[in-house]
């Protein structure tokens, strides 16, 4: 998120580098860790109160770098934003968990489709 929140043009580097986030997002110790943190705070409602708090402060910054993103380009939309940022998670979170399921992935050929997938949601 930090590479992303001192661009000028967000809306740009977030289209530009969205394989280095994939990328990031789908390194298979990353992914396996995070299952297990998740499947703990499935079980702990302590932890669970730790990985909903991370969360949200992960959702007010996304919120904030598409608003930024969307302000760059003057982009208006009736959308809310909140909205933006959870399927924007759910994109990477999502691709993180394929990547155990199908470790052969193409995450270039992956990465094409989630630059046009962030150019319609960020212009939606």
């Amino acid at each position: 998120i930090k590479r992303f929140e001192d661009q000028d043009d967000v809306y740009e580097a977030i289209v530009e580098k969205i394989g280095q986030s994939l990328k990031e997002h789908t390194d298979r110790k990353f992914v396996c860790l995070w299952l297990e943190v998740l499947a703990e705070a499935a079980r702990n409602p302590e932890m669970a109160q730790i990985v909903q708090t991370a969360d949200q402060k992960m959702r007010q910054r996304v919120t904030c770098l598409e608003k930024a993103a969307r302000q760059a380009r003057g982009v208006k939309s009736d959308i809310k934003p909140e909205a933006v940022a959870e399927v924007i998670m759910a994109l990477f979170e999502g691709l993180g968990n394929r990547i155990i399921q199908n470790p052969e992935m193409d995450k270039d050929e992956v990465a094409k489709v989630l630059q046009i997938a962030a150019q319609a949601i960020l212009q939606a």
